[in-house]
């Protein structure tokens, strides 16, 4: 009993220290901070792989609304658009319901997208596009541009719910490039054992380092995905820099730029009047889309009007729409 109690209170010790960190004799040195940031480095995925990058869009509420002022610039001209872009998250479902609607310019009015991903085993998307003019709904694939560069993917959320099963993370490493941003400062916490057999905890805060990470969707359902290579690049501490979308073979299609001072965190108020925030979960209010296949194409997407909806499943039957 004493053996297993010694052992128990071994991995107890253990799992503290892997929680703490480990335990030094002394202050930080250059090469404890190093080292503690090559293990963080394992564990930056939350911002393209959770819901850090648009909280908005996540299975822990019932489904959303969002407004996205979109603008095309380009090297003559500008144009507006503005779109609402609805979710349903069913319980115990991965299926996932969007429906993207122009609210401007006048002549898109009526032009919607309904969006039904993983309704199968398949785990795809299904994308149906209406207007007016037409009879029935039309399939259309992903790529299809709702405004501007933005695709359908990128107009509803590529990388929010549904990328299980599609993408891995491969490699991942520091980078020593120019984010185009001030990096965003980050503490990182020490365990220190006193002379006299007591701790304390020294905080250090420094720059975050950039990182890039490579995303591949897997080899079953590369042909399905409109980019099926992404290098991600964020600072350590959890804030995207930039994600680069490219084809099977590695050429460059759209880069998404962020500054992380763009992110806020995501709260909703209820119809009670309640106010909730959600722990550790943000949304990027701004970003733009530069488009490599038209070099000098920019466009820029701005998130606004959040609100917490549970719309009936009705709202997104491709069959409804007009009626």
């Amino acid at each position: 009993m004493f053996r297993k109690i010694s052992v128990y209170l071994l991995l107890v010790s253990l799992a503290s220290m892997t929680m703490l960190g480990q335990i030094l004799t002394s202050e930080p040195t250059d090469e404890d901070i190093a080292q503690r940031e090559r293990a963080n480095l394992g564990g930056v995925t939350r911002p393209f792989w959770n819901d850090g990058f648009q909280a908005f869009a996540n299975g822990g509420i019932p489904g959303s609304s969002v407004v996205m002022d979109i603008e095309a610039i380009r090297s003559d001209s500008r144009q507006q658009a503005t779109i609402r872009v609805s979710n349903k998250f069913p319980d115990d479902s991965l299926l996932t319901l969007t429906r993207i609607e122009y609210l401007a310019p006048e002549e898109l009015a009526g032009d919607t997208f309904i969006i039904r991903k993983n309704e199968d085993e398949r785990r795809e998307f299904d994308i149906f596009f209406w207007n007016p003019s037409l009879i029935t709904p039309i399939k259309v694939e992903g790529q299809f541009e709702v405004f501007g560069d933005a695709n359908v993917y990128e107009a509803m959320g590529l990388l929010v719910r549904g990328i299980e099963g599609k993408y891995f993370i491969g490699d991942r490493a520091f980078l020593n490039e120019d984010p185009g941003v001030p990096a965003p400062e980050y503490t990182l916490d020490f365990r220190v054992r006193n002379e006299n057999g007591t701790f304390k905890f020294v905080e250090v805060t420094k720059e975050a380092p950039l990182a890039e990470f490579f995303v591949e969707a897997i080899e079953a359902r590369r042909e399905s995905e409109p980019f099926p290579r992404i290098r991600a690049v964020a600072f350590v501490n959890g804030f995207l820099n930039k994600l680069e979308f490219m084809d099977a073979d590695g050429d460059l299609i759209h880069t998404h730029h962020y500054d992380w001072r763009n992110y806020e965190p995501f709260e909703y108020t209820d119809s009670n009047g309640t106010t909730t925030r959600i722990f550790n979960s943000t949304f990027i209010k701004e970003y733009m889309i530069e488009n490599h296949i038209i070099p000098g194409n920019f466009t820029t997407i701005q998130i606004k009007d959040i609100e917490v909806t549970d719309f009936p499943l009705e709202f997104f039957d491709p069959l409804l729409l007009g009626e």
